[in-house]
């Protein structure tokens, strides 16, 4: 017989915020499984021209929710992340 699955317990939770007024392009969804300094998404200048800021995870775990607006602000929540820890 099959052993069940280890269960998950999320222990904390870390949002990735904004430093910039431009456009926010996501590079993760909810579910996905990042780790420490891996890119979440980018924030450009209104034109494209330039990445105004690299958002990245300051933390491993899943992602549970992204902002899906274009437009950003300094301090608006992009990315909220999942601490885990396993358990059994």
């Amino acid at each position: 017989s099959k052993a069940p699955p280890a269960q998950v317990v999320y222990l904390d939770r870390e949002i990735a915020l904004a430093e910039h007024t431009g456009l926010w392009y996501p590079q993760v969804r909810p579910g996905d499984e990042v780790t420490v300094g891996q890119v979440l998404g980018e924030i450009y200048t209104f034109d494209g021209d330039q990445v105004l800021q690299r958002v990245e995870s300051a933390v491993n775990g899943v992602v549970l929710a992204v902002q899906t607006g274009l437009a950003t602000r300094p301090r608006l929540g992009l990315a909220l992340i999942a601490h885990r820890k396993q358990q059994g």
